[in-house]
């Protein structure tokens, strides 16, 4: 997608240039938000609705008014932030709207927010989510605002879809480092067992499994208990003093 220029360009630039590490997903959304706030006039707080499994979630919220209002919303399966995520924008201007809307307008209303206007997250084709924006004002969607925020939403799409390869990815990286240490100490216990004990590799590693069930303790743990123990007899009683 090229960069777009105008009124959304250095809004929409500073989307397109977050830097992922070091970052949450909720943050990362968090400054999302912030971003489309500054970019549409009127409009006071923003939050992102994301489906996890079978439920929908609120991430990123630059206010915490607009919690309780989402979270009626996903209780109920009414209003603008869940019908986003069937794949069109929707706008509650706090006077006309579809009569299933009553109850989450009245919701709304208690706190303090009177417009909603929601777009749908696409990334080819399929909905990953909705970027909500709330308003203290009546009827609050500025002319030519509506397509503003499509502009903005299909920057935010592909930002939310980096971040959540990018974590998943970091997340495979972790794991697989885990993966390889407790194969590590494991092995390095079995070993002293077997080189102490006299045991064979079954044996050492069967040891090392009833201990762990024993304590009820990890079998990676179990294991750095014995090289560390290993290793502070080896090094002698000068290495305590």
């Amino acid at each position: 997608m090229e960069r777009p220029s105008g009124r959304l360009a250095h809004t929409v630039n500073s989307l397109a240039d977050l830097h992922l590490s070091a970052e949450s997903l909720d943050s990362i959304l968090g400054h999302i938000g912030n971003l489309g706030v500054h970019a549409l006039e009127g409009w006071d707080a923003c939050a992102t609705s994301l489906v996890e499994g079978d439920r929908v979630a609120t991430f990123g919220a630059t206010d915490d008014r607009v919690c309780p209002i989402d979270s009626y919303q996903y209780d109920s399966g009414q209003g603008p932030c869940v019908t986003a995520l069937q794949g069109e924008s929707q706008y509650f201007n706090g006077e006309n709207f579809a009569p299933e809307w009553r109850e989450f307008g009245e919701a709304a209303a208690r706190a303090g927010i009177y417009s909603v206007v929601s777009f749908p997250l696409k990334l080819d084709d399929q909905v990953i989510g909705a970027l909500n924006f709330y308003s203290t004002e009546r009827d609050a969607l500025r002319s030519g605002q509506r397509e503003e925020g499509l502009l903005f939403a299909s920057q935010a799409a592909v930002t939310l879809s980096n971040a959540r390869e990018f974590f998943a990815k970091k997340q495979q990286v972790e794991q697989l480092q885990d993966g390889l240490g407790t194969r590590t100490i494991i092995g390095q216990a079995t070993g002293l067992l077997m080189a102490h004990e006299g045991l064979t590799s079954e044996e050492a590693f069967q040891k090392l499994v009833n201990a762990s069930q024993q304590a009820n303790i990890k079998l990676r743990d179990i294991a750095q208990r014995y090289v560390t123990a290993w290793e502070e007899k080896a090094r002698g009683p000068s290495a305590a003093s």
